[in-house]
Order: C-alpha cells, then sequence, then structure tokens
C-alpha cells in the first residue's frame, strides 16, 4: 500500500487515472466551456451536463482506482 505523498491541490487537479479516461473527460470539459463561451445563455444546462459526465468518470475512476490500491 503506497501512500500519495503529493499536496492535496495536485492530487485533485491531477488524479492519478489511465490517460484513456482522462482525455475524454478533458475533451467533454473543453466543449462543454467551448459552448459557454458561444452561447452561455442556451448552453448552459448542457455545459453543466458535460461537465458533471467529466467529473463523475475523471473522479469516480480515481475513487475506484484509491480503493482497489487501498485494498490490496
Amino acid at each position: 500500500m503506497s501512500a500519495d505523498s503529493r499536496p492535496l491541490p495536485v492530487r485533485i487537479i491531477n488524479p492519478r487515472v489511465p490517460w484513456w479516461i482522462k482525455i475524454p473527460s478533458d475533451a467533454l470539459a473543453v466543449t462543454a466551456l467551448i459552448f459557454l463561451a458561444i452561447n452561455p445563455d442556451n448552453f448552459l444546462p448542457m455545459a453543466l451536463g458535460m461537465l458533471g459526465l467529466a467529473a463523475v468518470i475523471l473522479y469516480g475512476t480515481a475513487l475506484v482506482t484509491h480503493v482497489r490500491e487501498s485494498l490490496s
């Protein structure tokens, strides 16, 4: 069991997840920000949904990875 010795803000901003999880979630987040820059009034619900989905994918994977490492 290896404890992550990085500071908390670094662990939040850059969780240790595989690249094939990080790239699609980052793409969702960037797309949501682009939609907000285009027209925030019309695209706000869709952008919030996309950001929520990206957060669930990224941090859910980080949580599962952490739990698996803790149990082994």
